[in-house]
Parts: C-alpha cells; structure tokens; sequence
C-alpha cells in the first residue's frame, strides 16, 4: 500500500495475518515490516511480513491465508495458497 505520493511506500499501520491448513488456524510466531529489495528501482523498500509455525507432518497439504494491511483508516489485503513442502 502506498500513500497518495505513489513512490512513498508505506512502513507503518496494523497487519493482521490469517492462515490454516485444512482449516486449522496456524500459530503466528511473528509480524512486522521488512525492508527488501525492489527490482524495478535500484533500492530497498518496507514490507509487511507475517511468520507462522507449519506443523510436523502436513507435507503436500495446502496452506491457505492473508496477509493485511491498514493505514490510515485504508486496507490492502492479499490472498494466497500454496502447497507445504
């Protein structure tokens, strides 16, 4: 999420993170802001992460979750699913 000055990037605000395996809810170990490289522009810029703890055991199995952001009174909010390996 980005402000009204779309090079601004945006390093504060709540995150709120989901995900579940076979509809179980995971245990989140950890959220915050990162900084990471931008491949487009020679530079780092702040991200949202999220951490949470895979059980033993549920290889091949399909994590679902979200990873959300507000600012400002303004939510971004991304989806995704993989297969834990």
């Amino acid at each position: 999420m980005s402000r009204s000055n779309p090079v601004a990037a945006v390093a504060s605000g709540r995150i709120t993170c989901k995900a579940a395996i076979a509809g179980t809810p995971l245990a989140l170990l950890k959220k915050g802001f990162t900084r990471r490289l931008v491949r487009s522009r020679a530079r780092t810029a702040p991200m949202a992460f999220c951490t949470w703890r895979v059980p033993p055991r549920t290889a091949g199995k399909r994590l679902v979750g979200s990873i959300a952001l507000t600012f400002r009174g303004k939510t971004a909010r991304r989806a995704f699913a993989l297969r834990v390996r």
